[in-house]
């Protein structure tokens, strides 16, 4: 036991560590969603077939190798709080943390990848900010 342990446990008792999701406590060892959120994360599962619904968004428009997603967005579903407090309550940690569990999927597939590029912000917005959420996420991966 450090020194410290007791004021972090005072802490953590006023001021828990809470999942952005579901809003319940996190166990020390999870970071932004509980373990039960996590494995319902609304996955697309785009990274396991080339044809995929991204894909045919940019098929055509610009030369592509890979595309995918990670996750569905949908307005009415919890995990939308995940993306809200990345893009709007400086939570950047987010983006690397969803960034590397997103890549621990690919690893096998970005073989050969020389560079991964995330979509630019424009600049008022990532001055107002303060980072790119998208240059994060792929941090993370």
């Amino acid at each position: 036991m450090s020194f410290w342990s007791p004021f972090y446990d005072f802490l953590d008792l006023c001021f828990p560590q809470v999942c952005l999701v579901c809003g319940g406590k996190l166990a020390p060892q999870e970071r932004f969603v509980c373990t039960h959120c996590l494995a319902e994360l609304p996955e697309t599962y785009f990274d396991v077939t080339e044809r995929n619904k991204t894909r045919t968004i940019f098929e055509g428009k610009i030369p592509i190798v890979y595309v995918s997603s990670y996750l569905y967005f949908k307005k009415a579903s919890p995990y939308k709080n995940l993306i809200y407090q990345l893009k709007f309550n400086n939570k950047p940690d987010i983006g690397i943390y969803f960034g590397h569990l997103f890549g621990r999927e690919l690893k096998d597939k970005l073989t050969g990848v020389d560079y991964i590029v995330p979509v630019p912000l424009h600049p008022k917005k990532e001055r107002l900010r303060g980072y790119n959420q998208a240059e994060r996420f792929a941090v993370g991966l």
